[in-house]
């Protein structure tokens, strides 16, 4: 049995310089009207797995940051719904989706941390920064604000 898969990824768009869904997708599917003549042919995908980043994502201290990102995350999903109908016969469960670090809400990420300034005492510090490199730590260093970071409720994967 023959497969295919295809690989997207970074579907983001830059938010100064956004295209359309339309030719980004109308490029794929030119592409892929074009397998079959090919030497050897390629067969049409089994599957297709995207690799984030899905949006742009946000930057901290952006206004209007829910809207912004819920636009971003629609563009998105109305791009793969077309890619699932057009490619899959409709089957969403052809189309795998791994997100990448743009992939979430910074605002809401920070909202739901707890800063932990860096301590004057030698010994805090060195306790801190080793938690910072144990396996599955919640801390997280922010070079932006120059603190650790730590979620009380997930870990930061």
């Amino acid at each position: 049995m023959r497969y295919s898969i295809l690989h997207l990824s970074d579907l983001h768009r830059d938010p100064k310089n956004e295209v359309d869904n339309s030719p980004l997708f109308e490029s794929l599917a030119r592409d892929l009207r074009h397998f079959g003549d090919e030497e050897p042919d390629i067969v049409s995908p089994t599957i297709c797995v995207v690799c984030g980043d899905l949006v742009f994502g946000i930057k901290p201290q952006t206004g209007n940051d829910i809207d912004d990102i819920k636009r971003q995350y629609q563009q998105a999903e109305e791009f793969l719904v077309r890619l699932a109908d057009e490619f899959f016969d409709g089957n969403r469960e052809n189309v795998i989706i791994l997100p990448g670090n743009h992939d979430i809400c910074y605002a809401t990420v920070m909202g739901n941390a707890d800063r932990i300034d860096i301590p004057s005492q030698d010994s805090k510090k060195k306790e801190l920064v080793q938690e910072l490199f144990d396996r599955g730590s919640n801390l997280r260093w922010s070079w932006d604000n120059l603190v650790f970071i730590v979620s009380a409720t997930k870990q930061f994967t």
